[in-house]
């Protein structure tokens, strides 16, 4: 048996007091999202619940009662902490209620609430309004609105840059309600992690957090062999330095034959989704300043009197309702935003000059006072509020629908607002993602229940590992083999160290494991097949790409160039394509003159599979490709010399095995089979477009830095459904980084790569 030892504190008078010889019975505590789905982003509130005797003295734990532990109240800190070899956690909560246990006063059942309790609960008042920031920057500003912060924070940098934030705030919005907003805005998580050392930490993962980039760091470390000391110390280095043993373990669970699995939760058929909404709630900031408020009748004003003008912003070409930024609101000038006169309609002794006007702004209006200092009572003819305002139009949506799945099971449908999104970029990608994954019944494990006395790389697990971290879970009879992230935990624990947990668990598709890589024969020409992406915000204006693949070629084109991988459209963008001459050819639009470059005549052969990198450095608008084929260097022809600038990529496709542009539909497919399409945000160097070469079929860990797509790849399970098949616009395949969708287009067909 693997025991690990625990105690249990309270924060009472500034200092941390050990109660764990009053704790009775069983100990439990949860925390996490509470489920797996689509729109699951924010973790639920967690628990602590726990037993303690109240009869020595009596009231020891009774609030109140003459005998109460000084200190000791609702809202006191509590952690339970839990040491084994070395490695410790700690479980922070804060105590919100007391019940009798039992029906007697004996003993006190105790519920503590972790800190996303005091996130359902604390109004965030008056914040401002945000403008141009990212996820990571609204939730910092959040914590700073709030009276208790968490203990430790652990943000990823935000992927998406919001228009504004905070401008849908209430007196009544609290601040989960901006955790949602800003979460599902960036498709990212928020939750909170129990550590060693703090024993809370609200984590937020950015949109990118969950990719397939995760699975090329963690697995990486995770499949490597690690060191272990007893005593959890370190190894020396003959330098004097240090070895760092410590890390998170390995852990697989095999839930047929691991002792330490109690039971498990499978769902098997039960989890189709095959509508799927994306909502964006577009947003517009004035660029000068606009009158948002215009008096619409004299106030009178005597003389010597203070009055508070109030009113609500409102749109000045429609007067709808609008916010505004309270910090870019224009200081009311005299004559200019207010004027007093001895009469209503303007006339007779003005006193503008005695009028004092102290603002006050909020996000939706204004509440000025104004002093009249003059010997003459009169009215308050013109007020004026100018600054910029911030124009919410109607939301925006895209559904992703599989009518397939609908036919056969009904419509099952799901939604998710993106309420700080101007545009339904990411969104898109997600839903169509999701309903890929989800229109079909699937086998996945949604629940493991462990017994962390029976084996301690379980017991190691249950202290190192958290929320947001991977396991591989294997079923030999559900045929499950996959990775897993942990989305929620739960725990038993009794004195002596008895510890039983479970964990909620969401299934990940990796190339790891559970996605394989595919190849995808297109018939060219005419034929128009092709496999489109869509538009994908990270491919594009990228001014330092690099774009590799690899190539078999049937037969070289007869008319015009095919292309190979294309972000183009009419007026801009980009394209590589093969030549009637078996030249490989960059083409690259700007706003003057593109630009032609081309390999050697007879650079690409027929009948062999190459491998092409093109790497593009276009801050200047001279600078020229580079172009490797099988890893050589290749010496360029520029046909044509481009001038002026890149233009913007925003909403240009990415398309693979030929192109599109909205004057040609089509018509350039490439004549043979293409695999393993990669595109980087940066420039390889020569040495790495070796190793993409020496390499040969996609490799999980080869050349990851800068990694933003990588396809093609399907779910493992349905590998068999798309080789030497011929594709349908049903068949989705899919980049292995970001897990976007490509739709086959005309009848190219799925290769064993």
């Amino acid at each position: 048996m693997y025991r690990p030892t625990w105690t249990m504190e309270a924060y009472l008078n500034g200092s941390w007091v050990d109660i764990t010889d009053d704790v009775l019975g069983v100990v439990r505590g949860e925390w996490g999202m509470g489920g797996t789905g689509p729109t699951d982003f924010v973790a639920d509130t967690g628990s602590l619940e726990f037993d303690l005797q109240n009869h020595n003295p009596v009231g020891k734990y009774s609030p109140g009662h003459p005998n109460c532990t000084s200190g000791w109240k609702k809202g006191v800190p509590v952690r339970q902490t839990f040491t084994y070899n070395g490695y410790t956690k700690r479980v922070r909560r804060y105590v919100n209620d007391f019940q009798n246990a039992g029906g007697k006063d004996e003993r006190k059942r105790i519920t503590a609430l972790d800190w996303m309790e005091y996130a359902s609960r604390n109004p965030i008042n008056n914040p401002g309004i945000l403008e141009n920031k990212r996820g990571d920057e609204v939730l910092t500003q959040t914590l700073a609105l709030m009276p208790i912060p968490p203990q430790s924070t652990n943000f990823d940098t935000g992927v998406n840059t919001f228009p504004t934030a905070f401008d849908t705030v209430t007196s009544k919005t609290k601040a989960i309600n901006e955790f949602v907003k800003t979460a599902l805005s960036e498709l990212g998580r928020v939750y909170l992690v129990n550590d060693s050392t703090y024993g809370e930490t609200l984590v937020f993962e950015n949109a990118q957090a969950r990719s397939g980039l995760r699975a090329l760091t963690e697995f990486q470390s995770y499949n490597t062999g690690y060191l272990k000391k007893s005593d959890g110390g370190y190894l020396l280095k003959s330098d004097g330095g240090k070895i760092i043993i410590q890390q998170r373990p390995t852990i697989t669970l095999h839930l047929d034959n691991d002792p330490s699995v109690l039971d498990y939760e499978i769902e098997d058929g039960e989890n189709v989704l095959n509508r799927f909404t994306a909502y964006a709630v577009p947003r517009r900031v004035d660029t000068s300043a606009q009158i948002l408020f215009k008096l619409d009748a004299p106030i009178p004003i005597a003389s010597g009197q203070t009055i508070t003008i109030r009113g609500t912003y409102a749109n000045p070409d429609g007067g709808l309702p609008i916010n505004a930024n309270p910090d870019d609101m224009i200081t009311p000038v005299v004559t200019t935003d207010y004027r007093g006169f001895a009469n209503s309609d303007g006339t007779g002794t003005e006193f503008t000059a005695s009028l004092t006007v102290t603002p006050s702004y909020g996000t939706e209006g204004f509440a000025h006072t104004v002093y009249n200092g003059s010997s003459t009572s009169g009215y308050v003819t013109l007020f004026n509020c100018r600054g910029y305002g911030i124009y919410t139009y109607n939301p925006i949506e895209h559904q992703a629908n599989d009518s397939t799945s609908q036919d056969e099971y009904g419509i099952i449908s799901e939604s998710i607002t993106q309420k700080y999104k101007n545009d339904l970029a990411y969104g898109t990608l997600y839903v169509d993602m999701v309903i890929d994954d989800e229109k079909d019944p699937r086998t996945v494990v949604k629940r493991v229940f462990l017994n962390g006395n029976k084996n301690e790389s379980v017991l190691y697990a249950f202290l190192q590992l958290e929320v947001g971290d991977l396991i591989r879970v294997t079923e030999d009879k559900s045929n499950v083999d996959s990775y897993y992230f942990i989305e929620g935990v739960s725990y038993q624990v009794r004195s002596g160290g008895i510890l039983m947990f479970n964990w909620i668990v969401k299934p990940f598709l990796c190339l790891a494991l559970g996605m394989s890589a595919l190849a995808v024969e297109f018939a060219g020409g005419a034929s128009g097949d092709a496999v489109n992406f869509g538009y994908i915000p990270s491919v594009t204006n990228i001014q330092q790409r690099t774009i590799s693949f690899w190539i078999y070629m049937d037969t070289a084109p007869v008319s015009a160039s095919d292309n190979v991988v294309s972000i183009l459209d009419d007026d801009k963008g980009m394209s590589i394509s093969v030549t009637t001459d078996s030249q490989i050819q960059y083409y690259s639009k700007r706003s003057v003159l593109l630009g032609i470059w081309k390999t050697p005549i007879s650079s690409i052969a027929t009948g062999a599979w190459k491998n092409v990198v093109v790497t593009m450095d276009q801050v200047g608008t001279s600078a020229d490709p580079i172009i490797y084929i099988n890893g050589v260097l290749q010496t360029l022809t520029e046909t044509v010399t481009p001038g002026g600038a890149l233009k913007d990529e925003y909403g240009v496709n990415l398309i693979v095995g030929n192109g599109k542009m909205a004057s040609e539909d089509y018509i350039r497919a490439f004549d043979g089979k293409i695999k393993d399409v990669r595109v980087y945000n940066r420039v390889l160097s020569a040495a790495e477009v070796t190793t993409l070469y020496n390499g040969g079929t996609p490799d999980m860990d080869l050349v990851t830095d800068g990694l933003q797509f990588q396809a093609f790849v399907v779910p493992t399970f349905r590998l068999t459904d798309f080789v030497d098949a011929t594709l349908t616009s049903d068949m989705k395949v899919r980049d292995r980084i970001y897990g976007v969708v490509g739709t086959p287009h005309g009848s190219p067909i799925g290769r064993n790569p």
